[in-house]
């Protein structure tokens, strides 16, 4: 288990009873949630008490968003619970300087993550897009832009999130750009091997799983309005659409 030098930080923790958790592992575990997370010793193990796989969770969390992964490796047991052993290099080091290491990469990463985030917040729709919010526009078709990431817009459909959405209908339109979305590049950047209609059939079964209907339109299909536009209109309709 965990492995510490020098004055235990943890002494005179009282662990609970009838919890999976043992020894070194639970001071650990407190010693590690302590570092991570705002929260008194007594309030972790009431925590463990009530909860030990919302703990097991948060622990095997933090181990892989911050450097303590180098230390610390998660595996399970027989009854298929989460075991978290040292790694041979933790021997070499106390769990109090790998936890400060872990929660020095943690701030790095949360700082990454909110310069993307605020890049996400400055993004605007490109031109074809702002072409699409028009036709849209002018069909008369309740769709709302939700593809920039500005909080006012930020939604997740089953993990997704779409370019434009009409909430009451249900209904989803998807704009893929011919290169981004297109199969040579997919391939290329080894996101999938996928054929460019396995890749549009894939995003629609993901919105039809939740109960949406998707339509996707590709960059190659500005070029004819006309096709377009009935192609649109005959989706909103709930006519099927041939895709591809």
């Amino acid at each position: 288990m965990f492995k510490m030098k020098g004055k235990n930080p943890l002494r005179g923790i009282v662990k609970p009873e009838n919890t999976p958790w043992e020894g070194l592992l639970y001071e650990g575990t407190v010693f590690c949630l302590q570092t991570f997370k705002n929260i008194t010793k007594i309030q972790i193990s009431e925590i463990i008490d009530r909860d030990p796989e919302a703990v097991r969770k948060e622990l095997d969390r933090i181990i892989k968003k911050s450097s303590l992964s180098h230390w610390i490796i998660v595996t399970r047991d027989e009854n298929n619970k989460k075991v978290f052993n040292s790694t041979p290099e933790l021997k070499e080091i106390s769990l109090k300087v790998a936890c400060t290491i872990g929660r020095m990469t943690w701030d790095v990463y949360a700082r990454i993550d909110l310069q993307v985030q605020d890049k996400l917040d400055k993004q605007k729709p490109n031109k074809p897009e702002y072409y699409l919010i028009d036709l849209l526009k002018n069909l008369s078709l309740n769709y709302r832009y939700v593809g920039n990431g500005k909080p006012e817009n930020r939604i997740k459909i089953n993990g997704k999130n779409p370019d434009f959405i009409n909430e009451k209908d249900k209904t989803i339109i998807e704009f893929f750009g011919d290169r981004w979305h297109g199969e040579e590049f997919r391939k290329e950047k080894g996101i999938d091997t996928k054929t460019n209609i396995e890749h549009e059939n894939e995003r629609i079964k993901t919105f039809k799983d939740v109960g949406y209907r998707c339509l996707v339109i590709w960059e190659s299909e500005l070029k004819d309005e006309d096709l377009l536009v009935n192609k649109i209109i005959n989706f909103s309709k709930g006519l099927k659409i041939c895709q591809g």
